[in-house]
Formats: C-alpha cells, structure tokens, sequence
C-alpha cells in the first residue's frame, strides 16, 4: 500500500519468490540465501510491477513461440507468454510471419485447463489445423490479419553506455525480439556511427521476414564476437525504405517516438497516402482497445484533421486537399478540352488520379469530393461543380433533331453514321460532336458500337423488364422478343445489352435478375 505496508497479494508473490529463490539457491548453489534478504530485494521489483500499467484485454492478441512440440492424442503444442489480448478456446488464430492459420483447440497454464488466457500469462496452447513442422520458435500465433511480415523496422537504437562496441551505418547485428533472433543491417539515419551511451533514429533490415508491433522493445548483439551492445524501440514495423539524413525522415520518426496519441494517428493515416487506413488496420499498428481508437478517431474527424471517407476507412485531410488539387486541374483540363462532354468517365478519372488504388477506395474518394459540394458525380461520368454544357443556337437545333429522331426510331435505334446522314455536310462534324455530348450527359444510350437508343426508350423497356421478373423467375429470349414485339435478332441484341451491364445473368437458354438488376428505375 502507499502507506508502505505489504498486501496481501504482494505477501503471496514474495512468498513465491522465496521459495523459488531459496529452491534455486539449496539446489545450484553451496550458498544458502536467507529468506528475508530474498524478500527485502524483492520488494523493489513488487513496488515496480504495481506501477506498471495493466495489459489490455481488448487489443488482439499475439504470443510470442518459444517452444514447439506434439502430444500424442492431442496434436501440436506451442509454449510461450501472452503479451497482448486474450485467446479462448476455439478461437481461429494466425501464424506470423509464414500466415498459416489455425485454431486453438486447448489452453493451459501452469499445467490446468483453461477456457481462456490473458496477456501477462504464460501459456500452452494446443492448435488444430497446422503441424509442428510448419512452427518455428520465434513464430508468433496472433489474431488472424492483425499483424504483417516486415523486412524493415524503423527503430530507435540505443548503444549501451558500458559497451566495448561503436555501431556504424551498414554493421550487420544481431536482433532479439520476443524469442525471435534475426540479423539485421543497421542504418543510422543521422549520423555515420552510433558510439557507447548513444541514441539515434535507425532502420533495421532484416535477413528474414518477422512480425512486430510498434512500441515493442529489443536487444541487439554486435555480429562477431557476439556481445550486447544495445537495444531500443520498434517505432514503425512497416516503414518504406529511407535515404539517410532526410529531414522529414527524422522529423515523423521524432513524433512516432515522442507525440502524442493523436499526433500519431494522424501520422500513421498520413503515411498511407490515398490508400489510407481502415479502424482494424490502426487496431493491429496501436496498443489500444478499439473503443478508445473510435472516440479518438471521432475528435481527429470532428476537428478536422482525418475524414472517415468509408465506414470505418479514413484519409488525413491534407491528403484529400492534395488529391482535389490534382483532381480539380485534371477535369479543368478535361471540360476545357471537350467542352460539350457533360464530364469525365469515372473509369479514365481513377486511372489518371488514382492509379493502382482499389476502385472501392477510388470511388470514395470521388464520393468524398462530391458530398462536399466539389463535383457533380453520375453512374458513368465526374465533373466539377460548376460545369455546364453550353450550346449554340445551331447545335441546340441539332441535339434536338437528334433525340427526336431516336424516339420515333424507338428500341430499334438509330446508327451514328444514319444520324449524321440527315444533316448537310457542313453540319456532320457538329452532328459528331453532339452525339459525343448526348451520349456523355446519358441522354442517348448505346445499345451496341455505334447504334444509338434515347434513353427514355429504354427506360420504358427497363419498366418492362423489371415488371415481368415480379412475377417469373426467367425470362427467355422468345418471351423477351414477343413483349418487345421486335425481331429475335434485335431483341438478343438488347438482352446482350442487359448481360454487358449485370442487369441479367444468362443461364443456358434463359436469363435471371443479375447484380446490378436492383439499377432498373422502378
């Protein structure tokens, strides 16, 4: 207690140690080690334990291996202590860095089943679905897809005081991390050589791919002879690979090393570019229950320096002004360019900003855009807010003679080279303009290369279609022909139409409602 006496609790870890002090010291030792010297050393170590804070049980779990056997009758058993989360019985579980998964089976501590362990507590866990052969010391059995495999650790190095040893950029160590022992290349970031009670920022590169999380401590030992000469902090376990003495380099491992919480989020979405970072990406980089992640996440939205663009996907602020940037100079060059188009197709903008990015992530960022009042978006086509087509008295004439005459030509369409035929010649590549401009704003559909429908036509068929399926599970090719009252070729023709957009889903000689069937406008 704060008053300095002993609790009970703390009575039973020091009755513990005294027995496994004094156990240790008759058994190894031909010197006998009084148990009250034993208790009055050990008391700095309980004051110290009580201090520190308490694991959490909500952040996913991850055990480190140290021992890997199998029990007849039982299967494959690994050994180790659980520092982070907790595991129950039959839970799925991954394997780091090889990614094989598995499940736990049965838990064990200190020789007693257990229906779950939590972290601080030693364990042996008995997995199903793995072999021993495929479980080196070292592994860690995590959360499945709450931990990635690095080669690079960006780290904070530490070359003891009392060390014999100056570390330069490029020594070969040795790193010990959990039970895991890899050989590293140091590269000191800021200076050329790491001397005796020295610290600096440093990127290991690793011989083997292991699995770590940021703020875990390690030890390093000098490559030969092999002696300790440090160790330090893991501050980014999947940083790229840096130049040396980049100021900017420093400057985000300084706040990785010493902001605040919220720094560091921001930090860490930031780092991710466009890609940005999902809640259970953060919860496998932070040591935070993901409740405190979410309120943390909510004040960093409200005040503005993140933006939820997805459920729970999130972009730094300054990324998305810099993308708006680049996507408000590339449609301004576009509608200048075609300036009767009614904008950019979705698919050529996610290309030429996004490129490489998932669609999903692409898509909302442009949704992002749109919500707040900075583009105008359709299922096909993006442009700025405050772009508009604008027509000459001759080519309002002529866009209105072109929808007309598709109305009359009905679901059987109208040829582009038959469009442009009605006008004179000096009209034609005004006509080709137009048509570019009525097919870009949705106004005319093409219903196959270059045969034009007006789209209220076809949304008089879309009617049809979605009305006959609420009351037949199929349709065929002959059914669809007889309701369109056309030919069977042009009737294949608009049902090939319907596969080509997922609105139906060909079977054999018969169609079903497709994914995108729910897109039909009641």
């Amino acid at each position: 207690s704060r008053s300095g006496a002993i609790s009970p609790s703390r009575y039973r870890l020091l009755d513990r140690l005294t027995v496994a002090m004094y156990s240790h010291s008759t058994t190894h030792s031909s010197k006998i080690i009084a148990p009250a010297a034993i208790i009055i050393s050990a008391m700095p170590l309980c004051a110290l334990a009580e201090r520190m804070p308490e694991k959490s049980a909500r952040t996913p779990f991850r055990l480190p291996i140290d021992r890997v056997f199998s029990v007849d009758g039982f299967g494959t058993i690994v050994t180790g202590t659980l520092i982070d989360g907790h595991i129950a019985v039959g839970d799925k579980a991954q394997l780091m860095p090889l990614g094989n998964k598995c499940r736990v089976r049965n838990l064990q501590v200190h020789g007693r089943d257990v229906s779950a362990v939590y972290a601080g507590q030693r364990a042996a866990v008995n997995l199903a679905g793995i072999k021993k052969e495929s479980i080196s010391r070292g592994d860690v059995l995590c959360r499945p897809d709450s931990m990635q495999p690095s080669l690079m650790l960006d780290v904070k190095l530490q070359n003891l005081p009392d060390s014999k040893r100056i570390i330069e950029s490029g020594s070969r160590l040795h790193l010990y991390h959990g039970a895991a022992v890899r050989l590293a290349k140091a590269v000191l970031l800021d200076r050329d050589a790491l001397r005796p009670g020295e610290s600096c920022y440093a990127q290991l590169r690793l011989s083997e791919a292991f699995a770590a999380r940021q703020g875990d401590r390690f030890v390093v030992r000098f490559y030969s002879p092999l002696e300790t000469v440090g160790g330090g902090m893991i501050l980014d376990e999947h940083p790229y690979r840096h130049k040396r003495k980049d100021a900017r380099v420093i400057a985000s491992l300084d706040v990785r090393e010493s902001g605040s919480d919220e720094v560091k989020l921001v930090q860490a979405v930031g780092e991710h570019g466009a890609d940005g970072m999902t809640l259970a990406d953060l919860a496998a980089c932070f040591d935070e229950p993901e409740e405190k992640l979410v309120e943390m996440l909510a004040v960093l939205c409200a005040r503005g320096k993140l933006v939820e663009i997805a459920p729970s996907r999130y972009l730094t602020s300054s990324t998305l002004d810099r993308l708006w940037t680049d996507c408000e100079t590339m449609l301004t060059k576009y509608h200048r360019e075609h300036p009767l188009h009614a904008g950019m197709r979705l698919a050529e903008a996610r290309q030429r900003l996004l490129r490489g990015k998932a669609r999903e992530n692409a898509d909302a960022i442009l949704a992002c855009f749109a919500r707040e009042g900075k583009l105008t978006l359709t299922a096909e086509r993006c442009a700025l807010a405050d772009f508009s087509v604008h027509l000459t008295k001759r080519q309002s004439a002529i866009r209105e003679e072109l929808l007309r005459t598709c109305r009359a030509a009905g679901i059987l369409g109208k040829k582009q080279d038959a469009l442009c035929a009605l006008f004179d010649k000096k009209d034609r590549v005004e006509c080709a303009r137009m048509l570019e401009s009525l097919l870009s704003t949705g106004e005319l559909v093409l219903l196959a290369p270059e045969l034009c429908v007006e789209k209220n036509v076809l949304d008089a068929v879309d009617a049809r279609v979605k009305a006959w399926f609420e009351t037949h599970d199929t349709l065929t090719l002959g059914e669809f022909r007889d309701a369109l009252g056309t030919s069977r070729d042009h009737a294949l023709l608009v049902l090939e139409y319907y596969d080509r957009r997922g609105i139906l889903r060909r079977e054999g000689d018969v169609r079903r409602p497709g994914a995108q069937f729910g897109e039909i406008e009641k």
